[in-house]
């Protein structure tokens, strides 16, 4: 068991959701640095790959299953965090997928790892940046988001790494005084 953590299922909380094997450092990480968004975050058990998500001809899994897997966590909100490569229909991949103002997101950590030294603390800190700036801006979607048009905003639209690592993992002016006005709190 990861959490001994006890939340009602009406508490405000983000939940991280392992599917399938996922580094446990990083669910650690992320668990400390989702807390920025005002509420508390546990950790929840590991649930299997979902059934019929591997499309064996593009040697990917479709993120619309993973997506199906987090909706049914009772969380305030939840995030799936997954090390296969995910996609979506007329896009090469994704990194992750999210219910715009629901309560379910997915990110994958599979192509975050390009690039990256694992012997190396600059790659692994590099590494854990991506993979908070892909879990927020997901989590932003379901907070009501739309993606942002400022390339320094988390909520830019991430094409590639470069675009992942050159934004911040911050929400811009614009974004946070929408979550203001919607009631979402940050500290983001």
């Amino acid at each position: 068991m990861l959490s001994e953590d006890v939340f009602s299922e009406c508490d405000p909380l983000i939940s991280l959701l392992p599917i399938g094997k996922c580094e446990t450092e990083i669910l650690y990480s992320l668990k400390e640095k989702l807390k920025l968004f005002g509420m508390p975050v546990k950790l929840c058990q590991q649930v299997p790959i979902p059934k019929g998500a591997y499309n064996a001809k593009r040697q990917q899994y479709r993120a619309g299953k993973f997506l199906e897997i987090v909706e049914k966590n009772q969380s305030y909100r939840v995030l799936g965090i997954t090390e296969k490569d995910l996609y979506v229909k007329k896009l090469n991949f994704v990194f992750g997928l999210a219910q715009k103002g629901g309560k379910s997101a997915v990110i994958t950590t599979a192509r975050l790892t390009f690039g990256i030294d694992f012997l190396k603390e600059k790659d692994i800190i590099i590494y854990r940046k991506r993979c908070l700036k892909e879990a927020v801006h997901e989590l932003g979607h379901t907070m009501g988001l739309s993606h942002c048009s400022g390339n320094d905003c988390v909520m830019f639209f991430s094409n590639s790494l470069l675009d992942t690592d050159a934004k911040s993992k911050r929400f811009c002016h614009r974004c946070r005084i929408i979550m203001e006005k919607t009631a979402y709190c940050t500290q983001i």
